[in-house]
């Protein structure tokens, strides 16, 4: 949440597109993070893959907006 938003303090949509990329690179640490606490018996498989799938889904939505703000490129937000 907070890459989004300093990314959204960017001048440009591509400038707001990379902190976009570090937020969906986040997602993919929460995911391995979980798979370890899974392994090691701190959360229950169910659980685990619950909330894998919950990462899932904002890495997707993630990439969608960075595809839409690369191609618009605007320099201007509102």
């Amino acid at each position: 949440m907070a890459n989004i938003a300093e990314g959204f303090a960017q001048g440009s949509d591509r400038g707001f597109a990379w902190y976009l990329v570090i937020a969906r690179r986040s997602t993919a640490e929460v995911r391995s993070l979980l798979i370890l606490a899974s392994e090691q018996q701190r959360i229950h498989p169910d659980e685990c893959q619950s909330l894998e799938a919950i990462c899932e889904n904002i890495s997707r939505m993630l990439t969608t907006l960075i595809r839409y703000l690369v191609r618009e490129n605007r320099t201007v937000r509102h």
